[in-house]
């Protein structure tokens, strides 16, 4: 995967339907990256926090399918203007303390 997401670095957006999980560093320096979808995303590795380092213009994020995501391990920037689509009410409370800055919306409400 981190192969091929450092040779796409000029995309705008990324789907991955089935990915379930996210590398340490997978995005990095992804600059024009604007939605990223992937909403049956398990886990975000970020251990060395570096998984969305150089993501700057992040807009959407798509979790949606994912009834008990926990979170983006503080990889994913804290900014207004994006948006974090998730699956339920309960999902939107965790990501709520994580992110300040983004909106997290629960998907068709």
């Amino acid at each position: 995967m981190r192969a091929v997401l450092r040779i796409v670095l000029t995309l705008l957006n990324l789907i991955f339907l089935l990915f379930l999980e996210i590398g340490e560093s997978a995005l990095s320096n992804c600059s024009s990256l604007v939605e990223l979808l992937v909403p049956q995303l398990q886990k975000v590795n970020n251990v060395y926090g570096l998984t969305f380092n150089g993501v700057g213009n992040l807009k959407v994020v798509d979790v949606h399918l994912n009834q008990q995501f926990s979170g983006f391990g503080g990889a994913l920037p804290d900014k207004e203007g994006t948006t974090v689509y998730v699956g339920n009410e309960n999902v939107k409370q965790t990501l709520q303390k994580e992110l300040k800055k983004a909106k997290v919306v629960v998907e068709g409400s």
